[in-house]
């Protein structure tokens, strides 16, 4: 995994989407690296230019592609790896939505912000008995 990076006082600079994705994963830990003797100004400079990096850049389409249908599966929710259902379907362009028996069906979501952890489990708890499917997210 790519380190995320950190001020000295443990301050996320850089790796959002890492840490999320180590919490889906389960992982209790990331490895970091410490920006030491960095102004505001450079941290701020740095979030900035992270940023702008990730939205130039862009993708194999065929390499995607191959590795959409690789990931495609039943025990594997194929949406973790970012993209909309409608993206895979354009990436991949192999029938996702042809195949009737397909999970990766147009789904449909609701965001709930909640006051606090224990709200956030009671809510959850609500939904999930109601039979809603139910999933958490962390911001």
């Amino acid at each position: 995994m790519v380190p995320c990076l950190v001020d000295e006082k443990g301050g996320l600079i850089a790796g959002h989407g890492r840490v999320l994705a180590a919490k889906q994963l389960g992982l209790d830990e990331v490895p970091v690296v410490v920006a030491r003797g960095w102004s505001e100004a450079q941290k701020r400079a740095y979030v900035i230019a992270d940023n702008k990096l990730t939205e130039n850049g862009g993708w194999d389409d065929e390499l995607l592609a191959a590795e959409m249908a690789d990931l495609k599966g039943p025990d594997f929710d194929i949406t973790l790896t970012g993209f909309a259902l409608d993206d895979i379907e354009t990436e991949a362009g192999d029938g996702i939505e042809d195949a009737p028996d397909s999970k990766y069906k147009e789904q449909f979501g609701v965001i709930v912000i909640c006051r606090d952890e224990a709200h956030q489990q009671e809510v959850f708890e609500s939904l999930a008995g109601s039979g809603y499917e139910v999933r958490v997210v962390v911001t």
